[in-house]
């Protein structure tokens, strides 16, 4: 691999020193302080929709508000890349978390006086969801600064913990924390974020090396990222492959509402089904780390694909929430362990210079259909009705699944030297 023998030859990297990730406290302050960043993002996230809900009454605006988010995020993840790549990453992600708690902190302000608005909404959205962004790849690039080089992916399975129990926690805290009041939850949210702020200043070791901004001719460019990932034979494979299973997961949720409506689900029923699937992606995160120790990528990615395409025909004949959601569970429980095994091996390959674009690019990628997704949903829904829709997600699963089996992208020639 070309990202393996620059970085072994890469006189500018400074490695930390070897410890056990539970004894480093570098590490547990930067993992602690996005566990309650993640928690107060996933209680916003349904807040901003029910408040449109509440403002203007209008679904069509409630939908907006998370449209302009995720284009935004989209449309920033590759300058962001470079910022994290040109500038000193602690400074950016503590401006990036400063922002988001002032722009969340107006809203907060704008209610308690009265005035909240529909567009004070939809900036609010915006500018969280671009600065969010800026924050992410800052944050990937600087952990190979707080935890030794050998252990990089075992963290980013750590890391994947902590998001999957934001999904399955925050949005029902949301919902509660609305109840008591609509501002509470962006409050809380505004708090978290000062929170990863002060977090971000605790850590000792510093994030970039001064001359790592400097090393590649092609530094300059918000392109060397997706350059780098189609060099890369593995990494090329697994985005794609990756984001046509975003696509399908990213889909299928509005599938799940209406096979639960139709056997007669309640609401809260339908809400319990969402909880299920989302603790087997934690059950899931917190195997992780054991399973990216025992298996190598590829053999992750093909499971994960497998079981995911064997479980969701099963879709058409569950009978109710319950055994919907618990089907959910069982195709995401090893998503968070093929995620993990993707970005080690991206932290362990790519040049130290290029991290945060590398990084961007493969967000950008692998997410480059969820805008699209649930409106392919709905018009596949309309047009053939729910179970020949899962069906065809269904045959898309099996083809990704049979493309990560034969892809010789994804052969095992790289990802065997990772391990031995």
């Amino acid at each position: 691999m070309t990202g393996i023998s620059t970085e072994k030859s890469n006189p500018t990297t400074v490695e930390p020193p070897v410890r056990p990730l539970s004894r480093n406290q570098d590490f547990i302050v930067l993992w602690v302080g996005q566990a309650i960043s993640s928690l107060g993002s996933a209680i916003s996230s349904v807040s901003f929709v029910l408040l449109t809900l509440a403002i203007t009454g209008s679904a069509a605006r409630a939908g907006l508000v998370a449209s302009v988010g995720a284009i935004t995020a989209l449309a920033c993840r590759l300058p962001a890349g470079l910022l994290a790549d040109h500038f000193d990453r602690r400074r950016i992600m503590i401006a990036a978390d400063l922002g988001r708690a002032s722009a969340l902190g107006s809203l907060v302000i704008a209610g308690i006086v009265g005035q909240v608005t529909f567009s004070h909404i939809l900036l609010a959205a915006a500018l969280e969801a671009a600065l969010s962004s800026c924050f992410q790849p800052a944050e990937i690039a600087a952990l190979r600064h707080v935890v030794a080089r050998e252990q990089l992916t075992q963290a980013a399975a750590r890391n994947e913990s902590r998001m999957h129990f934001a999904t399955l926690v925050g949005p029902a805290l949301g919902g509660m924390l609305f109840g008591v009041g609509r501002m509470v939850p962006f409050l809380v949210d505004a708090v978290s974020y000062l929170m990863s702020a002060v977090g971000l200043t605790l850590i000792k070791r510093p994030l970039q090396n001064g001359r790592e901004r400097t090393s590649q001719r092609d530094r300059g460019f918000v392109s060397a990222g997706l350059r780098w990932l189609w060099r890369e034979r593995f990494v090329r494979g697994a985005v794609l492959w990756f984001a046509g299973v975003t696509f399908v997961f990213q889909s299928i949720g509005l599938v799940c509402v209406m096979l639960a409506e139709r056997h007669g689900a309640s609401p809260a029923a339908t809400g319990l089904l969402f909880s299920i699937t989302s603790a087997g992606g934690l059950m899931g995160a917190l195997a992780a780390p054991r399973l990216v120790a025992r298996f190598r990528p590829r053999t992750l990615i093909s499971a994960f694909g497998w079981v995911a395409a064997t479980v969701t025909p099963l879709l058409a004949v569950a009978n109710s929430a319950y055994l919907i959601g618990l089907i959910g569970a069982v195709a995401f429980f090893l998503g968070p362990a093929a995620n993990a095994s993707i970005v080690g091996y991206i932290l362990t390959s790519a040049d130290p210079a290029i991290q945060g674009r590398v990084s961007s690019a493969v967000h950008f990628v692998g997410g480059s259909l969820l805008p699209v997704a649930p409106a392919f949903a709905g018009a596949m829904i309309q047009w053939i009705d729910v179970v020949p829709t899962v069906l065809l997600y269904s045959s898309i699963l099996i083809a990704l699944a049979a493309f990560v089996t034969i892809a010789r992208s994804l052969g095992v020639r790289h990802d065997e030297r990772h391990h031995n």
